[in-house]
């Protein structure tokens, strides 16, 4: 229980604000997607903080969140010491983007978060040439090889510019990444106990040693 909340501390609060959003919209039948991304807005400025956390329907909900739960696990141990970094740049920069190039729509919804950690996660193995790395990105490509097609223009509700946007963020996050030495998530040790104790203060410092019985 402990290794999945340090591992997943900043996700496991983005979702359940998400959750409590989506919650909120169906229980007052309200809907807050005019607070996502208005291209070339201003007032639409404001969505790129917000629109991962709204989303059209549960269904839309949920299709986000379970990606993400993986990408996260994945980026969160395997690439800790930037994981940070990845995932607040993968959730600014794709709103930014599709605030800029977007089409005159709301966007909303977490999928410029997992296309970017996609593309990062399949990406970074190839440009670091590194065995155990690029093994994680076969993985990435063969889990989710029709990506692509959320790339493509539609005419649907789907918003393929905020896919488009994260996927180039993803991709040179990973060349950026590429010579950098990862390190993965470490289990804290316990502390070990010994017959040993210390105790200190600015003068002083007292040290005894608990002996151990004599066995008759």
């Amino acid at each position: 229980m402990n290794l999945f909340f340090s591992l997943y501390k900043i996700p496991f609060f983005f979702i359940i604000v998400a959750i409590l959003t989506q919650s909120i919209e169906a229980i007052f039948s309200v809907s807050f997607a005019h607070f996502g991304i208005k291209p070339l807005d201003f007032n639409g400025f404001l969505g790129i903080f917000l629109f991962p956390l709204i989303h059209g329907s549960w269904e839309h909900l949920f299709s986000n969140m379970t990606t993400l739960i993986i990408l996260c696990g994945i980026l969160f141990y395997h690439f800790h010491s930037v994981s940070h970094i990845i995932f607040w740049t993968s959730y600014l920069i794709p709103g930014l983007i599709t605030w800029i190039i977007g089409r005159d729509s709301f966007h909303i919804g977490a999928s410029g978060i997992t296309y970017s950690l996609m593309a990062f996660l399949i990406f970074i193995g190839f440009f670091a040439k590194k065995r155990n790395i690029l093994a994680i990105s076969f993985a990435m490509l063969f889990l989710h090889s029709g990506f692509i097609w959320g790339m493509i223009p539609q005419s649907t509700g789907i918003s393929w510019e905020t896919h488009v946007a994260g996927f180039f963020v993803g991709l040179a996050l990973a060349y950026f990444f590429k010579d950098f030495s990862f390190s993965s998530y470490q289990i804290p040790k316990k502390n070990l106990y010994s017959p040993h104790s210390t105790t200190f203060d600015d003068e002083t410092s007292f040290t005894y040693t608990v002996k151990k019985k004599s066995q008759t």
